[in-house]
């Protein structure tokens, strides 16, 4: 009986009249924009969790033109999305307009950016689809994919050209011998302290790829490589060994041929070495040199002044295979403050190379 006297009830429709709408209307959009605003609000509050999303530039290289640059730019993981690890390394090109275009994006890791000398292609290092080691990679900035340059033995760790873009020179670590490999697929790959290191050697190649990579028989670790203008000689940064002592305190820049192979001259700055550049004409190198001094204490201090630094710019002027050595010392500073009356008494530190060979590494 219920049912049926529901069944014969008549349903009533309800038809709202025009203001009844607009309420209906209006209220919901008040509600839709103060959940956006509340959105909206949220983002513009720095908080923790946008740290992990924090983006950073990590090195730019203008255009031979000055027109562009190229940067590469760090992109940190997802957190709790995916597999732990370092940022991702793109490469981006921003104009003088502002515009930054994406070149190479995704799970890359791009380093050792350098323009091509004719400003018509981005020579880059990366390890990517089925490539067992870092390779140099090109592309085009006007459009076109990339390819791959030049494949070695080894990772490489820079690659530079020549001024007239002919040559290469790279900087990788001595292959591993086939017997080496054969023991590390056997499951011996422990690595062992400072025993395992291999020497970074500087290498010259044709810049078409075409040509194995012919080694220099330089003595030491070398760190960094920089040609000349007219493309005959290297300034090559080496250290005894490719250890962190050695790489923070021992570097020192010596002068190849790049045809020979030989060590025109040796430069013994005095300490820490920062960067090092060619003069554009060629005639002059300039670097950042450390010189370690020692403020002793006297009577009169009351309390001990620390060891301190002291940056210095020298320029190397080569004349007819001779150098001449021209100073332009920073300000001098402390990081501590003393009572002494008069001047501390200043000594220079110096320390030769220490005579370390490489143990249990592969030829």
């Amino acid at each position: 009986m219920l049912n049926k006297s529901l069944s014969r009830r008549p349903c009533r429709v309800l038809h709202p009249s025009g203001p009844a709408i607009l309420w209906l209307a209006a209220g919901i959009l008040f509600v839709a924009q103060g959940l956006a605003t509340a959105a909206l609000a949220d983002e513009a509050v720095f908080a923790p969790r946008h740290v992990a999303r924090l983006q950073s530039v990590l090195s730019a290289e203008i255009s031979p033109d000055g027109k562009s640059v190229a940067y590469t730019l760090a992109v940190p993981r997802q957190p709790l999305g995916g597999e732990n690890g370092p940022s991702w390394v793109e490469l981006h090109v921003v104009g003088a307009e502002g515009q930054s275009r994406p070149f190479i994006t995704g799970q890359v890791n791009v380093s050792g950016v350098r323009w091509t000398p004719d400003g018509r292609s981005i020579a880059f290092l990366v390890r990517r689809g089925a490539d067992t080691v870092t390779s140099l990679y090109t592309i085009p900035v006007d459009g076109g994919e990339a390819r791959r340059l030049l494949a070695f033995d080894a990772d490489l760790q820079s690659a530079s050209f020549s001024a007239d873009g002919q040559r290469l020179a790279l900087l990788a670590a001595e292959p591993h011998s086939k017997e080496h490999k054969e023991f590390r697929d056997k499951g011996f790959n422990q690595e062992i302290y400072e025993e395992d290191w291999r020497p970074t050697k500087v290498w010259i190649a044709a810049a078409s790829g075409a040509d194995k990579p012919r080694k220099l028989d330089l003595p030491g670790s070398a760190s960094a490589v920089a040609w000349s203008p007219s493309g005959r000689q290297l300034a090559v940064v080496l250290a005894p060994t490719s250890l962190v002592d050695d790489s923070y305190m021992f570097k020192r820049v010596s002068i190849v041929d790049a045809d020979t192979g030989q060590v025109v001259e040796r430069i013994r700055n005095p300490g820490k070495l920062g960067r090092v550049a060619w003069s554009p004409d060629g005639k002059h190198l300039a670097m950042i040199s450390g010189a370690t001094v020692i403020v002793t204490r006297r009577s009169s201090c009351t309390t001990p002044t620390p060891r301190i630094a002291r940056t210095t710019l020298r320029a190397i002027a080569r004349d007819g295979g001779k150098s001449s050595i021209t100073t332009f010392p920073a300000r001098y500073r402390t990081t501590r403050t003393t009572s002494c009356s008069t001047w501390p008494k200043i000594h220079s530190s110096s320390r030769t190379w220490p005579r370390r060979s490489p143990q249990n590494s592969a030829a």
